[in-house]
């Protein structure tokens, strides 16, 4: 079933005529349903009218927007619309916290260095020019109220030739922008309804804990306070990159999830990181107690196994290789034993980069490296996991080093700053920003090589891996 989208449109309407040309390509997850425009003689209403499609042109000056806005929600919902794709407008966005996350734009340059107010048309391609730099592109990020500040989806790159001015440049980058963005849409469309549907299959698991005392509320509450889902993605894109349909991967992605579930529950804990906060809400200890959070941890690290062991589509032979490749992932030579060299190292001098690349190989990588390793198990091909193992390991190196960047600003659902104050070993107290960037930079094209010798490198599954290292929580 295919998304509905309204495209907004200000001016010519090139990429509305884009994404109605291109609707109903193989692989395109979208249907043009409806079209936003700021002024009613605009070319893109026009073409609206022409293909007899649903219009609403609103006031977005800033005396109306409050109205413009209600009235634009209530609309998209009468028409059923799923996400609202801009093009360049970005005074055109519902402030309803159901549309949070829902509405896209495209910006004609990378983010964020030529991003802002006046940063568009051929100012951004002009300034590009002037900086004097060889690679410009463009960007799909999601709409906040802050202009150019929603967080980066995918982004595109465009080679700025010798002798290049604006006008040249822009052609080109609009031409990428044609192929780019229905594409990437279509990925992140695919990738929200993979999420929704783990979600829904992760809530199926979570209700068997259906006790009103002891653990069982303890375990619904860590299943349900949400997350990015990062590890059961990871396994559903690379069962998709496969061949496979990406469902057959939903009992190998909880199983990680539950593991990783457990191993925050325990990181919380007073013993360990101490943390009042997860997620943005208060931690599994203080929400509840000590006793049961630790006990909701043990439960989920052992019912994991058992999920995989009843995965009823899987053959006996790729159970087997899910549990050894989760267990090995987990236990005393994977994940435990980089909370352990964290803990050592915590508030402790002497470390070095190798130290802390053994931590986050341990804690962070080999969990990732199992749920893309999961993935390959559930499409049937056991011989492929150590391809995948490695992409998932160096996909988790980067995606740590990017967690460090965040945790300063406080986006990462902890307590902002606590790691810093804790005398936690980050990559920012060994390095700077821009050595850190680099390094997830490496760490993610040393996954892309190692998709590739697999025979997998799918643009959904290069996408959602370089996706990490834009995210801003």
């Amino acid at each position: 079933m295919k998304a509905r989208i309204a495209v907004g449109v200000s001016g010519g309407g090139r990429s509305l005529a884009n994404f109605l040309a291109r609707q109903g390509e193989p692989g395109l997850r979208y249907e043009v349903a409806a079209v936003v425009a700021s002024r009613p003689d605009c070319r893109g209403a026009q073409i609206a009218r022409d293909h007899g499609l649903p219009l609403f042109v609103g006031d977005f000056a800033a005396a109306r927007r409050d109205a413009t806005e209600g009235a634009l929600t209530a609309w998209l919902a009468t028409h059923a619309v799923d996400w609202v794709a801009l093009a360049g407008f970005l005074k055109i966005y519902p402030v309803s916290p159901a549309w949070r996350g829902r509405v896209v734009n495209i910006h004609p340059a990378l983010l964020p260095a030529f991003g802002g107010p006046g940063m568009y048309g051929d100012r951004v391609h002009a300034a590009v020019v002037a900086a004097g730099r060889t690679v410009s592109g463009a960007t799909l990020h999601f709409v906040t109220d802050r202009y150019d500040e929603g967080a980066v989806i995918e982004q595109v790159q465009v080679p700025v030739e010798p002798g290049d001015d604006a006008h040249a440049l822009a052609d080109r980058v609009f031409a990428a922008e044609c192929r780019f963005y229905p594409e990437a849409l279509s990925r992140l469309i695919a990738v929200t309804a993979y999420r929704e549907r783990f979600d829904a299959f992760l809530a199926e698991k979570a209700a068997g804990y259906a006790g009103a005392i002891g653990v069982d509320p303890v375990l619904r509450y860590v299943l349900g306070t949400g997350g990015k889902r990062v590890r059961p993605l990871l396994a559903m894109l690379s069962a998709e990159a496969l061949g496979a349909d990406p469902a057959r991967a939903l009992p190998a992605g909880a199983a990680v999830e539950m593991v990783h579930t457990y191993s925050l529950v325990h990181d919380d804990l007073p013993c360990m990181d101490d943390d009042d906060l997860r997620r943005g809400e208060p931690t599994a200890h203080r929400q509840f107690d000590e006793a049961s959070a630790l006990l909701a941890g043990d439960a989920l690290l052992t019912d994991a196994f058992k999920v995989l062991a009843d995965d009823p589509d899987a053959s006996a032979e790729a159970r087997i290789a899910m549990v050894r490749e989760l267990a090995g992932a987990a236990g005393g030579a994977g994940m435990v034993r980089g909370q352990s060299l964290d803990l050592h190292w915590t508030a402790r001098p002497g470390a070095g980069r190798a130290d802390l690349d053994e931590i986050h190989r341990n804690k962070t990588g080999l969990l990732l490296g199992a749920a893309a390793a999961l993935g390959a198990c559930a499409a049937g091909r056991i011989d492929l996991i150590p391809h995948f193992r490695a992409f998932g390991q160096h996909l988790g190196l980067a995606f740590q080093i990017r967690d460090d960047l965040i945790d300063e600003l406080g986006a990462t659902g902890k307590t902002a700053g606590k790691d810093k104050e804790a005398g936690k070993l980050t990559y920012l107290a060994l390095m700077s920003a821009e050595e850190a960037m680099r390094a997830a930079d490496e760490h993610t094209a040393a996954a892309e090589r190692a998709l590739a010798a697999a025979g997998a490198a799918t643009p959904a599954l290069i996408a959602f891996a370089r996706a990490l290292l834009y995210r801003t929580n």
